[in-house]
């Protein structure tokens, strides 16, 4: 089903347009980059100085900021896992986490919707740097504040990052922002609730040709391709499963609800959505039917039902008009 490449992926990112200001070009946001990796053991300290406990992971909220906020902090207490609302958070820096008050609501931790974990589900995970069009791996990620609230900023992708944080204390704890893409021009597949992204990575996404996305998919791990799936637009999202490879898709298929993919192959042209359910076994085939439109499925039923290799299994049902002038 893939189609020879018409145009290169550094001259399709040349193309993409609209994008705002990088906030990793501000000099101020640079100097005042906090490592997430660095942090996590760090002890958590009331105003007073005394030591509450050891942060565990940074809580985010992700929507559609460009930046998400630091909405709070898990930190280990005693054998309990205690979540701090990042109102209270009075001085984040590399070496110090001080709280504003000596009060705390030491409540056990629980995912609430719209929140990922930093070090559980981005840290060490596939992204996807959608100004450069590659999957990269996240090595570490940099804080800093913005907009009177903390927030992720950027991510590392340095091999040096991930030494360091794989040997604490190998190569200090402090950033390296070497090899540094600003979160504005990431989509962060998250294991956790969702996916942490911003509005500008989304729709760079919607500009690139269907072609690339299928590279871009192709690159992924089964839970991350159906995460970058599910933050395209449904046409699109159609337009590059008809340019992946067969085996590819069909893996990217098992990952996907029955539901997801009647949508998705539904919105295929006819030839190429019926050459994709005839490559699948039969009840997979017939859970994704059963989910169809009834219309859609009856007319893709008849396609299937022809032999790939005449006339009748690559034929469309699409009909075409012409008017004489």
């Amino acid at each position: 089903m893939k189609k020879p490449p018409v145009t290169s992926i550094n001259t399709v990112a040349k193309r993409l347009t609209g994008r705002s200001e990088l906030v990793l070009q501000r000099k101020n946001i640079r100097e005042s980059l906090v490592s997430v990796a660095g942090l996590i053991g760090r002890p958590v300290r009331y105003q007073g100085g005394n030591e509450i406990g050891r942060l565990v992971d940074v809580v985010v909220r992700h929507g559609e900021d460009s930046y998400p906020p630091v909405s709070g902090l898990i930190v280990k207490v005693g054998q309990s896992k205690s979540f701090i609302d990042g109102a209270r958070i009075a001085k984040l820096t590399q070496n110090e986490i001080q709280l504003s008050t000596a009060k705390v609501d030491l409540t056990e931790f629980t995912r609430r919707e719209g929140e990922s974990l930093l070090d559980a589900d981005v840290l060490d995970h596939q992204i996807v740097d959608v100004n450069g069009l590659r999957v990269v791996r996240s090595s570490d990620l940099y804080l800093a504040p913005l907009d009177r609230e903390i927030r992720v900023v950027g991510v590392d992708i340095s091999f040096k990052a991930f030494i360091r944080r794989i040997f604490p204390g190998a190569l200090g704890r402090g950033p390296i922002p070497e090899h540094v893409i600003d979160w504005a021009n990431v989509a962060s597949l998250a294991h956790g609730t969702g996916v942490v992204r911003s509005t500008e990575s989304r729709a760079a996404l919607g500009q690139l040709r269907p072609a690339d996305l299928a590279d871009l998919i192709e690159d992924l791990a089964g839970r991350e391709r159906s995460a970058l799936i599910e933050m395209l637009d449904p046409d699109l999202a159609a337009d590059a499963l008809e340019e992946m490879e067969d085996d590819e898709l069909q893996g990217l298929l098992r990952g996907l609800s029955a539901e997801r993919s009647a949508e998705l192959i539904s919105r295929m042209e006819p030839d190429e959505g019926a050459e994709v359910l005839r490559d699948l076994d039969n009840d997979h085939r017939e859970s994704i039917f059963m989910e169809m439109d009834p219309s859609v499925a009856k007319q893709l039923r008849k396609l299937v039902e022809f032999d790939e290799t005449l006339a009748g299994g690559i034929m469309t049902s699409h009909m075409l008009i012409t008017h004489e002038e």
